[in-house]
């Protein structure tokens, strides 16, 4: 129930002001810029860290694939914004994924079982080019567009790359089975 309710909070809070999804693009289109934009957003920060976390708990060899296909497919997303090319409802699919994400981390630690590597990597590549859009489509006039991507990208991936391996170092100290996290949940409590 905490979870369903945790996940209701997040959903409030990120539904609250949509105008705001992207701020920061006024600030410029420098590298610098793009460097410090995905820590501004909130969608574009817990998506990544999610996306990282879930890629970090997956038991599949390639697990890696996530967060790589994520920034691959961003980059397309905000190359195809800058040309001018359409992606409709990118918003709609930035509120997905995060409602996705929170889901899964909840199935995954209510039930302790991975998802598919091959299953998960369409979703992902979905989410990224949204977010790459939503970003791109914001500089359509800006003249740095190439340098704000290039941080956009750099910022992106270390967050990604630390998320995942902060996951997987702890990845067998997790409770993932319903009796750990209630365990956890008592031992803490003290």
């Amino acid at each position: 129930m905490k979870i369903f309710r945790l996940a209701l909070a997040f959903l409030a809070v990120t539904v609250a002001s949509p105008a705001c999804a992207h701020p920061g693009h006024d600030a410029g289109s420098s590298f610098a810029a793009g460097l410090l934009h995905p820590l501004t957003g909130f969608d574009h920060l817990a998506t990544i860290i999610m996306v990282g976390a879930i890629a970090g708990l997956l038991r599949a060899r390639h697990s890696f694939a996530l967060p790589i296909m994520f920034v691959v497919m961003m980059i397309l997303g905000f190359t195809l914004a800058a040309a001018g090319d359409g992606l409709p409802y990118s918003e709609t699919i930035i509120l997905a994924s995060l409602i996705a994400s929170v889901a899964t981390l909840a199935v995954r630690c209510l039930n302790g079982r991975d998802l598919p590597l091959g299953g998960s990597l369409a979703p992902v590549a979905l989410f990224g080019a949204a977010h790459g859009f939503a970003h791109g489509e914001g500089l359509l006039d800006a003249a740095g567009t190439l340098s704000f991507a290039g941080g956009f990208a750099v910022t992106t991936s270390v967050l990604l790359a630390t998320t995942y391996q902060l996951t997987r170092q702890s990845r067998n100290s997790i409770p993932t089975h319903p009796a750990g996290i209630r365990f956890a949940a008592r031992q803490t409590r003290y």
